[in-house]
């Protein structure tokens, strides 16, 4: 109950905090999360088992479980690893939502905030995936993201360090050349081949700057 009250006045700190622009409608929607799901506890929650699907102004198709049948086995064991992945996600998100009410009401919670709307963009994304095989049988390509705009700027201009940060690159890409190897899953196989192409990227240009060195 202590608790209770607690979450409660931090919720009703940030709704005031709200309309002077000192919290974040993102925070108040958080905290009201974590304060409904403590006013919830022991009350079983009616779920329809059906791919979760990201909230969205335009109206999603959802797929339930008939759907996945149809699929093939690769398909499926997809499908099973992208679903871990959000149980992962999800249940990360809901430990920092329950964080929530253990900090005074004075404590600005915004890092928490920030990591639980990260995890939840990644559920999001998940769902996506999940979506996209069902549609299509398959992974949809993962496309290489560009550099970061002055991303070569900040590479060291001294020889000594850029090659120490070239070796570093190099035992990383070893690694995930390893794990792309060992892995079963095809989920972490496209993600580590993704890591792979972009990592062979930034050695190809800091070797250029190496040489001009």
């Amino acid at each position: 109950m202590n608790e209770r009250k607690a979450l409660k006045a931090r919720l009703e700190l940030l709704e005031s905090g709200l309309r002077t622009k000192k919290y974040t409608q993102a925070e108040v929607d958080l905290c009201k999360e974590a304060y409904q799901k403590l006013c919830n506890e022991g009350v079983k929650p009616d779920i329809k088992q059906v791919v979760p699907v990201p909230t969205s102004s335009v109206p999603t198709k959802t797929y339930g479980q008939n759907d996945v049948l149809q699929l093939d086995e690769n398909a499926k064991q997809v499908i099973n690893q992208l679903r871990t992945q959000q149980q992962q996600f999800d249940a990360q998100k809901s430990e920092l939502s329950n964080s929530l009410r253990n900090y005074p009401t004075h404590v600005n919670c915004k890092p928490v905030v920030e990591q639980i709307l990260a995890l939840r963009e990644q559920w999001k994304n998940v769902g996506d995936k999940i979506r996209y095989v069902i549609e299509h049988g398959k992974l949809p390509e993962e496309k290489i993201a560009d550099l970061p705009d002055g991303w070569a700027d900040k590479l060291p201009k001294s020889k000594y360090e850029l090659d120490r940060a070239i070796g570093n690159l190099k035992i990383n890409l070893k690694k995930w050349s390893d794990k792309l190897k060992a892995n079963k899953t095809l989920v972490k196989q496209q993600e580590y081949a993704v890591k792979i192409r972009e990592g062979e990227m930034k050695l190809e240009i800091m070797l250029k700057l190496f040489k001009s060195l």
